[in-house]
């Protein structure tokens, strides 16, 4: 699994502590305390490697040497949180490089009652900040997407086709598209963040589902966590069924 999927605490900390925690892990980047920064990795990955371990890759890997830095603004949603930082770097392995100047809106996420920042591999998995995203079309996206669950939910694959994206049609039949989704009896869901940028959108979902064939009652409910696709094409949200169109 992976950060997004962790135990989450219920009651997430307050802007004032990621604040703190964002001070403290930006002084130990600076100051490369790698024992201080390991604390900063996410509990599973704790478990996983060593302070010692930690130390050692960092002083061998890290490629940047940070120069100075300076936190600017952060945003709060939930169990989500955004820090955006302007700083400059060098390349380790290159010190005769001019150094450069950034500015970064660094991804954090709430696990059993605090802040750590959300490992680079697993950026994906989180939305973006708020100041990057169109707010008020994720409302709109959220509604349209509640259409979708209820087309699932009672089974009406014919509706939940007509809700894909137009261009996409000519790649699936219905009955291909019918018979794919109808393998489970959907129970539940749980909507964790929308994100929209410009035309596209993504969803991350849970779904609660068993499996619809009549042999295999007896097997227990799945969640089941994905990011779904959507895309606007003349004003209206679609489920993105093939991704990257030419």
């Amino acid at each position: 699994g992976n950060a997004a999927a962790e135990k989450i605490g219920s009651t997430p900390p307050n802007a004032s502590r990621l604040s703190q925690r964002a001070e403290a892990y930006w002084k130990a980047r600076g100051t490369e305390s790698w024992d201080d920064l390991y604390q900063f990795q996410p509990p599973r990955l704790q478990v996983t490697t060593t302070v010692e371990q930690y130390r050692q890759w960092a002083t061998a890997e890290e490629p940047f040497l940070l120069k100075e830095w300076s936190i600017k603004d952060q945003f709060c949603e939930g169990t989500f949180g955004w820090v955006r930082v302007d700083y400059t770097a060098s390349l380790r392995r290159f010190p005769n490089l001019p150094p450069k100047a950034k500015t970064h809106w660094q991804r954090w996420v709430a696990l059993e009652g605090e802040w750590y920042p959300v490992p680079q591999t697993e950026l994906d998995d989180f939305p973006d900040t708020p100041a990057a995203r169109d707010t008020d079309a994720e409302r709109v996206l959220r509604a349209r997407f509640e259409g979708t669950w209820a087309a699932r939910k009672n089974r009406d694959w014919s509706a939940l086709y007509e809700w894909s994206d137009p261009r996409d049609l000519d790649t699936i039949s219905l009955e291909q598209f019918a018979d794919s989704e109808s393998r489970f009896i959907y129970l539940a869901m749980e909507i964790h963040w929308v994100e929209v940028k410009g035309d596209f959108g993504r969803i991350r979902v849970t779904y609660a589902h068993k499996p619809a064939d009549p042999n295999m009652t007896k097997m227990p409910m799945q969640k089941v966590s994905s990011i779904e696709h959507w895309v606007r094409v003349d004003g209206q949200w679609y489920r993105d069924l093939v991704q990257n169109k030419g």
